[in-house]
Parts: C-alpha cells; sequence; structure tokens
C-alpha cells in the first residue's frame, strides 16, 4: 500500500511554528499514551527498557518518560525517536536529547527518498534522536521494548512495509494512533490486526489508539 509522498520539504517548511501549532494536541495525546503504557504494569516490572517513537517529530512523544509513573526505583527507560524531517528534529534536540546526524543531511534527502535500505548500523543502544525512514528502521529485530508512532503511521510513503518495521522491532508493546479521519484509515486497522494483537484501544477527537503486542 503506497500512499502520496509528503516531502520533507513540507514538514521542514513548518517546522518553525510546529510546536506552536500542534504542542497542545500532541501533549493531550501523551496523556493517552501514557495511560496505555501503565494499564497493565509492564513498565513497572522491568529494570531497563527502550522505547522507541517512530515519526517523533519535535520529540514530544519521546519524552513521555519524563512523566510516566515507575514504582521501581531501579528503572531505567531508555528512549529514541526516528523522523525524516531533519528541521523538526532539530527542534526534537531542544528536549536534551542528542541528535544523530547522518552524511546525507545536506544531501536534499536523495538516498531516503528513493531507497528503503536497512542501515549498516544497529541504533538499539542509541539514546537520542535518528533522521531516517519508517520503511527501514534502524533498529534489530525484537530490539524495542516499547514502540510509539503517534499520528504518523498515515504519512509513511509505504505503510504496509511501515507496519512491517513496527512489528519486526516491537518486542513487548506498542501504541500507534491513527488520524481517524485518514484517507487509508481502515486498511491501517487491518494492517495492524494483521501483526499486532489488540490489547485496548482509546479515543480523542482526532485519533484512534491501538495499545498492542506483537504476534
Amino acid at each position: 500500500m503506497v500512499l502520496y509522498f509528503i516531502s520533507d520539504e513540507y514538514y521542514n517548511k513548518m517546522s518553525d511554528g510546529y510546536n506552536e501549532l500542534h504542542g497542545a494536541e500532541q501533549l493531550e495525546k501523551v496523556k493517552i499514551v501514557q495511560e496505555l503504557l501503565e494499564s497493565d504494569g509492564l513498565l513497572n516490572f522491568n529494570s531497563n527498557l527502550f522505547l522507541f517513537d517512530i515519526g517523533c517529530g519535535t520529540g514530544i512523544s519521546t519524552s513521555i518518560s519524563r512523566s510516566i509513573s515507575i514504582s521501581a526505583s531501579t528503572h531505567v527507560l531508555n528512549r529514541a525517536g526516528l523522523d525524516r524531517a531533519i528541521k523538526l528534529l532539530e527542534q526534537a534536540n531542544d528536549h536534551r536529547l542528542a541528535m544523530r546526524k547522518s552524511k546525507d543531511d545536506n544531501n536534499n534527502d536523495k538516498d531516503l527518498r528513493n531507497t528503503f535500505q536497512y542501515p549498516e548500523q544497529d541504533y538499539s543502544n542509541h539514546q537520542g534522536y535518528i533522521r531516517g525512514l519508517a520503511e527501514a528502521v534502524p533498529i534489530k529485530d525484537n530490539g524495542c521494548n516499547i514502540v510509539l508512532s503517534v499520528t504518523a503511521v498515515h504519512n509513511f510513503s509505504d505503510i504496509r512495509s511501515g507496519i512491517h518495521e513496527l512489528h519486526r522491532i516491537t518486542k513487548d508493546r506498542a501504541v500507534i494512533s491513527i488520524l481517524q479521519k485518514a484517507k487509508h484509515f481502515k486498511e491501517i486497522i487491518e494492517l495492524i490486526k494483521k501483526y499486532f494483537i489488540v490489547i485496548k484501544t482509546l479515543e480523542n477527537d482526532f485519533d484512534r489508539f491501538y495499545y498492542l503486542q506483537p504476534k
């Protein structure tokens, strides 16, 4: 299922006002993600978890671990985010996580746009932000305890490949929110149910949230 490509230039141009325009809405979504993640005790029974946020934008959802309630005093929640828009990631850097830059950052996204290749480097132990594609995530199989994708799936260049990648890297749980007005809303849900067991769903005025376990 290949969709119309929304260029990085679009997101880069709107990046300066992104948090002002979408920040409050994103924070509301973060609260829902937090509620889902805390609902089954996964966070409280694991001492060293890795959270990965696909389509992280400016990193609002990636920073969720600051507010999550964790009972275990030895608990560590490492986190990283991936997005293809360099200008959004530069703002994510303001969230106190270092951004990993690639040699192609100033190459008009030629390689990112035309190829879906698994990068040679595995970022499973990386804490910060990575510029890359949802369709070719630089993480090993089952490399993430928790995978997030908040209102991003409908913008993937190839939705089927992107959801396959979400499944491939998820070890324990995933939270995927889908814009209810998305053109391919029903098809996205079908793909999610193909790869994941649905534990719980929640909705707000904009999105439907799926709390998932990989099949």
